[in-house]
């Protein structure tokens, strides 16, 4: 977790089990394990796409997607990477809005980059 917020969520969805339309205010990353039969899904694709076990999704920031469901049972990995906020220590950023919003939509993520040294000789300074 980062400031008490689930970077990942494990999701046990059942035969039938759904989410409503919605978008992804950051984006999110969705992993089917092994026991996923089916996750179907629709709205950047004229049709309805279909993935399970051993595929892997991106849902994009702010794209309005369908309902996700699932007709035969799906287990995955759901990945929120950037939703919480590191610098001011708030949770205002849902995982997902259920919302249609008219016009632009702009997302912004903070850079943290981290450089690690090996060690250095000491002889001689």
């Amino acid at each position: 977790t980062v400031n008490d917020y689930p970077l990942a969520d494990r999701v046990d969805w059942k035969s039938g089990d759904f989410l409503r339309p919605h978008y992804h205010p950051r984006g999110s990353f969705y992993i089917p394990l092994d026991s996923c039969k089916d996750l179907i899904y629709g709205g950047d694709r004229e049709e309805l796409v279909k993935i399970g076990a051993q595929d892997v999704r991106w849902v994009r920031p702010g794209y309005f997607y369908t309902t996700e469901r699932t007709d035969g049972g799906c287990l995955f990995l759901a990945l929120h990477e950037s939703q919480a906020s590191w610098v001011t220590n708030t949770k205002e950023d849902a995982w997902v809005s259920w919302e249609r919003w008219e016009g632009e939509y702009q997302c912004q993520y903070e850079a943290v980059q981290t450089v690690v040294f090996g060690e250095q000789e000491m002889d001689g300074i």
